[in-house]
């Protein structure tokens, strides 16, 4: 008896070895981030960097919609001849940023990060406040996110992932004429009335432990890579206020990197708020893009020594990817 129960044992055991395997095989050889970066779909752009020439890379950016709504990689290289690439992802987690951030190291040293700071928010307790105690019983229930082990076991099996992305393959040719290195265009304009939405207060909105620790962990591994994090909040109204700017500014100073919040530069950057939104202020549009962009390359190129590629023709590409995306967007064929 015992025997035999040992024996249904060992096959459980040997065929999930083998199931285990054949997946492996499966997300290597179909379910790759380079066969993903290949395609249209809502992945494309968090992956694209994987096409690009090892060691060309000069910035990367990490974080969700707010970044790749609010940063333009092609109108960073036409004003300033500087290389990047938008790693984002709708609500992208801190977690799945750094795991980002490791497969770009895989073939690209970026000297600057971009980081995306609405992402310390996400998951936050619904009336805005954290749990003094956090080792709580209930703190742990409210807090406890399965999707921390469904990311582990999608970073594992990759085929998990990305399982539907051939689905998403519309096949149209269009897509295929353009890279905009992770930035998702859109021009459409949502007006939006005026909002003192940043008004000034003394009191914090305070950072949660688990967002904090994955944050910490983000900004080591960058220190291990020599590159230069930057904290950024991009203008959004509908997620962003003062108390939120108060804490993440004292994390900053905490941990000896710049915050740059592009929520107190309207005026600097030449920003209407009442046009240069594409929904109901949660995104910036592609004028507002424009200008946080300059914004933005200006800071970069005033505070890090980073060169200059305009006119090499080791980058001839980036010039052939910007002039293939303003003729479209001049037909309005992108949105």
């Amino acid at each position: 008896m015992i025997k035999k129960i040992a024996s249904e044992i060992l096959k459980i055991i040997s065929f999930m070895l083998i199931f285990m395997i054949l997946l492996s095989g499966v997300s290597f050889l179909c379910f790759s981030e380079k066969a993903v970066s290949q395609l249209k779909s809502g992945w494309q752009d968090s992956y694209n960097f994987l096409s690009d020439e090892p060691n060309t890379l000069q910035i990367v950016g990490v974080g969700n919609s707010d970044l790749y709504s609010g940063f333009s990689p092609l109108d960073l290289w036409k004003q300033y001849g500087l290389t990047s690439t938008v790693c984002a992802e709708p609500r992208q987690k801190i977690r799945d940023s750094l795991e980002l951030l490791k497969l770009v190291f895989e073939t690209q040293s970026p000297r600057v990060v971009l980081i995306e700071t609405d992402m310390l928010y996400d998951r936050n307790l619904k009336n805005g406040n954290v749990r003094n105690q956090d080792d709580s019983l209930e703190y742990f229930m409210e807090n406890a996110d399965p999707k921390y082990f469904d990311s582990f076991i999608e970073n594992l099996f990759t085929v998990f992932k990305f399982h539907n992305i051939w689905k998403s393959e519309d096949h149209d040719l269009k897509s295929k004429l353009y890279n905009t290195h992770g930035y998702k265009y859109n021009s459409h304009t949502y007006k939006l009335g005026n909002t003192d939405y940043m008004k000034e207060t003394d009191q914090e909105e305070p950072l949660n432990k688990r967002n904090t620790a994955q944050m910490d962990d983000l900004l080591d591994f960058c220190k291990s890579k020599n590159a230069a994090a930057i904290l950024l909040a991009i203008p959004s109204p509908a997620s962003w206020n003062y108390a939120r700017h108060l804490a993440v500014e004292r994390y900053a100073e905490e941990r000896g990197v710049p915050f740059l919040d592009l929520n107190l530069c309207y005026r600097e950057m030449g920003l209407d708020m009442q046009t240069c939104f594409r929904d109901k202020g949660n995104h910036l549009n592609y004028s507002g893009t424009v200008a946080a962009t300059a914004f933005l390359g200006k800071y970069i190129q005033e505070n890090y020594s980073l060169p200059v590629h305009s006119g090499d023709n080791a980058y001839q590409h980036w010039d052939e990817d910007l002039g293939k995306f303003e003729a479209l967007r001049e037909n309005e064929d992108l949105d």
